[in-house]
């Protein structure tokens, strides 16, 4: 039987560049510091938030390169394609066009919820489709990347703005953002609406397996009955499978699992499962619904 090969390639990590033009000379200096802390918090929220959507076998990577003198220029790198950095810069500056509020909230997530599924299709073959059509935006995880900007935004003076910009192909993307920006959304009510946890044995069927690196699966629940995309914590487990101790696990094979995850209500029927880690692997039954030929045809 085959054997899947021992890989360690890493996915690629592109420039992403976070700049503070602030005042020369300006009195209580330590807020600049502090107005950098929130902005490059609420886009690392935002990034993973949105990342996670468009590029879902891929984890969210983001390291600090350098600071660069000047107006605070943080150099960076992000494990996203330049494609999908400037989207995620475009969708920032949307956010941030205009205020938010309890009263407006449900509407910015259904707005970038449909923005981000017409990206998905535009840039998705035929093929992946079928992964890509559910696009979820959890409303606690943006309110608090927004109130991230918003507090960032009370500690700029007159003048003061934040940017952000990449390359893509020679060419340089800027992307300002609204420095007088402000969310009034409570945090605290949204964090009463508590999804519901499962942490329990679950039998999966492997739908698109990720046979290197640390990516993310995608898989069908037998007990939840939903497809989803989950990653894998069990590092013992993992390790002995990509150093090729075990048979590559192909389209429609069946995993005996833990799953943890978060099941929440989405809209007025459907249910989904978010943040999803499989945390042991018990045991792969091959699958004996299709032959290896039309399996590896699926990829």
């Amino acid at each position: 039987m085959k054997k899947i090969k021992h890989n360690n390639t890493q996915h690629e990590l592109n420039n992403i560049t976070l700049k503070l033009h602030h005042n020369e000379m300006r009195d209580c200096p330590e807020e600049v510091l502090l107005a950098l802390y929130r902005y490059t918090s609420g886009y690392h929220k935002i990034a993973k938030l949105i990342g996670e959507q468009i590029e879902p076998n891929v984890n969210c990577t983001f390291k600090l390169e350098h600071v660069q003198r000047g107006s605070i220029e943080l150099k960076n790198k992000i494990g996203y394609k330049p494609s999908s950095i400037n989207f995620i810069a475009y969708l920032i500056t949307k956010l941030l066009k205009d205020d938010t509020s309890d009263n407006n909230l449900d509407k910015v997530v259904n707005d970038l919820e449909k923005e981000t599924t017409e990206y998905n299709v535009q840039n998705s073959s035929n093929d992946e489709l079928f992964e890509n059509n559910e696009t979820y935006i959890d409303k606690l995880s943006l309110a608090e990347a927004l109130d991230d900007f918003s507090k960032a935004s009370e500690l700029l003076e007159k003048a003061e703005y934040f940017e952000i910009y990449n390359e893509e192909n020679g060419l340089k993307n800027n992307y300002k953002i609204n420095p007088h920006y402000k969310s009034t959304v409570s945090i605290k009510e949204l964090k009463k609406s508590k999804p519901i946890p499962f942490d329990d044995k679950d039998t999966l069927i492997a739908l698109r397996p990720c046979n290197v690196g640390q990516g993310r699966w995608y898989v069908y629940s037998v007990i939840t009955k939903r497809s989803f995309y989950t990653s894998i914590s069990d590092y013992k487990w993992l390790s002995e499978y990509q150093s090729g101790k075990m048979d590559v696990v192909r389209a429609n094979d069946i995993i005996h699992v833990n799953l943890q995850c978060n099941i929440v209500k989405y809209g007025n029927k459907t249910l989904k499962n978010i943040n999803s880690v499989i945390t042991k692997v018990h045991n792969i039954e091959r699958s004996t619904f299709m032959t290896e030929d039309d399996q590896v045809n699926l990829f």
